[in-house]
């Protein structure tokens, strides 16, 4: 059996990550450093990432960072399960016998998903100049695909709702962030991996949850060190931009994502550091989307700054101007429409 490359604990590889792995990124529950498996003729073998320190090394004992990041994996497997309706419909989306019919039935156990798939396709951005009432007639008139990420989407808005009002505006704008990184992460593939399009959606859609954990750790935490930061937003904004790769990972793999997601995740705020050169562009790939997002006035971490083909994040994509102004037009007009869809 592999173990930890750090604490040696025994290594758990995520059933989402699919039959066939040659490298696989695994966030260690004990330790939470996070290890580079290489599956090879003679078993498992466990990497250090030469980039990332050991988290016990820079993180004192009895510290904030380290009283906040020892709740990281209690926090992941406390966040909301997402709505059944939306594994249905995926899953549906993957099985070639079923129909519309089916997957607007599936929709229809759910009536606030139901209320927001008929609001989307009522809505000017897919021609509803004729009202149409029922799902069937909603279903056709989006496709497949639009369904299928309008639902997840709608999914994944539950985890970016709170009832203090504290942190409620922050997760509205990592919200906003988040619905314009996964449509720029779409638009992007579209031009450059068709193929991966709904994949790079779903990344863009998960790539920030450690933030969205460690908000939440440091809203809800009794009177310790931690629940400081509460009085402290700046202090507290640095700590989750630092940390939300970390804690995204293992979200990741409390959620059973696949692999992709976990190199996404963890890699998209430094993609120079992706060890497995497999999935450098699709982690390229949601930076860029992120950087696009910020571009078009979505940001979180900072104020809107204009982006470049020859900046390396699009470079490395090969990314011209006419693609980065063709993604930022699409981007501005598709989250309107999606953020007054999907509100939270």
């Amino acid at each position: 059996m592999s173990m930890c490359a750090y604490c040696e604990a025994p290594v758990a590889v995520r059933r989402g990550a699919g039959a066939a792995w040659d490298v696989y990124l695994f966030a260690c529950p004990e330790c939470l450093n996070v290890s580079l498996l290489r599956n090879r003729s003679n078993g498992v073998w466990a990497d250090r990432l030469e980039t990332e320190p050991d988290i016990r090394e820079v993180l004192p004992p009895g510290s904030i960072p380290a009283e906040i990041l020892g709740r990281l994996r209690k926090a992941a497997d406390d966040l909301p399960l997402l709505p059944e309706v939306c594994q249905r419909v995926v899953a549906l989306a993957h099985d070639p016998l079923s129909t519309m019919t089916d997957i607007a039935h599936a929709i229809n156990q759910d009536p606030v998903v139901a209320t927001k798939v008929l609001r989307l396709a009522n809505s000017v951005a897919f021609g509803g100049t004729q009202e149409i009432t029922s799902l069937d007639q909603a279903c056709t008139r989006l496709g497949l695909k639009e369904i299928v990420r309008t639902v997840q989407a709608i999914a994944y808005s539950g985890l970016y709702r709170s009832t203090r009002p504290s942190v409620r505006e922050t997760l509205q704008a990592l919200w906003r962030h988040t619905v314009a990184t996964s449509e720029a992460a779409h638009e992007i593939a579209r031009l450059k991996c068709p193929e991966s399009a709904d994949e790079m959606f779903m990344a863009g859609l998960v790539h920030d949850l450690g933030a969205v954990l460690l908000i939440n750790i440091i809203a809800h935490s009794p009177v310790t060190l931690a629940s400081r930061l509460r009085n402290e937003p700046e202090v507290a904004h640095n700590f989750e931009v630092k940390y939300h790769a970390l804690a995204g990972i293992h979200v990741v793999s409390e959620r059973n994502l696949p692999n992709t997601y976990a190199f996404t995740t963890f890699f998209h705020p430094n993609p120079a550091d992706v060890p497995a050169p497999e999935y450098r562009e699709p982690v390229l790939l949601v930076r860029a989307a992120e950087r696009l997002a910020e571009a078009c006035g979505y940001g979180f971490d900072g104020g809107p700054e204009a982006v470049r083909a020859e900046d390396p994040d699009m470079a490395g994509l090969a990314l011209s101007a006419e693609d980065l102004e063709r993604v930022q037009t699409q981007v501005t007009g598709a989250v309107e429409t999606l953020l007054e869809v999907v509100s939270i």
